[in-house]
């Protein structure tokens, strides 16, 4: 049991500083919405597990990376996003760079458990953990979330072709990278999987800096008839939600660290056993 424990936390530990970064650097959704869409993506990889006991569904080649790991996940993963997104939307509108890091928590949930039994499997074949440790270092599916999260917010805004196209990229992501690393030397996976990151990290960034809850930080660089342009165009009603005390305190990071630190991991556990009880 010391080995399916120590799986666990460092399942959950690989992803920990990047959250962590997510979080400190955008202030919405909360930390409470965060923590709640890291446990969806947890239960999606149960999702995905019935949604495979239904039919037949391939699992190596071409076939199980594109349609399986490709197809199947990510649309388990961008619906239950999509779902989530509109349920935070009834609070105030959601926007690409609030999409993405939605995406990337729930992607992470669904990669904890995928790590778990990916470590545990790898102990159980005498792999050295320090080999399958390195093989998961570079977060996949957090990355996704980042890269292909973002254009759920204009499926929100009535564009609903907009998710086909967020699933189509993802799918080929996914599958391309699950190609690459069943038949490529580990650099070259690394590679693939180093490129999705930056991508998907370029991206929030990209939509962070354009997003209205940056407006602090863009109104402080500006000159006063700059910032008065701004805020006429935001609204009233938005600058007072973005300068309220809730908007300053949700980015309580440290917790989301404890949470993710301590519970989230004896989470995992858990799932990942009973899937392997399931199998």
């Amino acid at each position: 049991m010391g080995e399916y424990v120590r799986a666990a936390y460092l399942a959950v530990g690989l992803l920990l500083p990047l959250l962590v970064l997510l979080r400190m650097v955008h202030p919405y959704p909360s930390t409470q919405d965060l923590a709640l869409s890291f446990l969806l993506g947890m239960g999606g990889t149960l999702l995905v597990l019935l949604i495979r006991g239904i039919g037949t569904w391939p699992s190596g080649g071409l076939s199980g990376a594109f349609l399986t790991a490709g197809a199947l996940e990510e649309g388990v993963k961008l619906t239950l996003g999509l779902l989530f997104l509109r349920r935070l939307e009834v609070e105030v509108r959601i926007g690409p760079a609030e999409a993405a890091i939605v995406l990337a928590f729930l992607g992470a949930g669904f990669e904890a458990v995928e790590d778990f039994q990916y470590l545990i499997g790898g102990l159980s074949q005498g792999i050295p953990l320090g080999e399958v440790v390195a093989a998961r270092a570079l977060p996949m599916h957090l990355a996704l979330g980042l890269a292909c999260g973002g254009y759920l917010a204009r499926a929100l805004a009535g564009r609903p072709w907009w998710f086909l196209v967020s699933w189509a990229l993802a799918c080929a992501l996914h599958g391309g990278f699950n190609s690459v690393a069943g038949s490529a030397s580990f650099p070259l996976t690394a590679g693939y999987a180093g490129g999705v990151v930056l991508w998907g990290l370029s991206s929030f960034f990209f939509w962070h800096r354009r997003s209205p809850w940056a407006l602090r930080r863009r109104l402080a660089r500006m000159d006063p008839w700059e910032a008065a342009q701004e805020v006429r165009s935001l609204g009233w009603e938005g600058v007072e939600l973005l300068l309220s005390e809730k908007a300053r305190s949700s980015a309580a990071w440290w917790v989301l660290a404890l949470g993710l630190g301590i519970l989230y991991p004896l989470l995992v556990l858990g799932l990942g056993l009973l899937m392997e009880a399931m199998v």
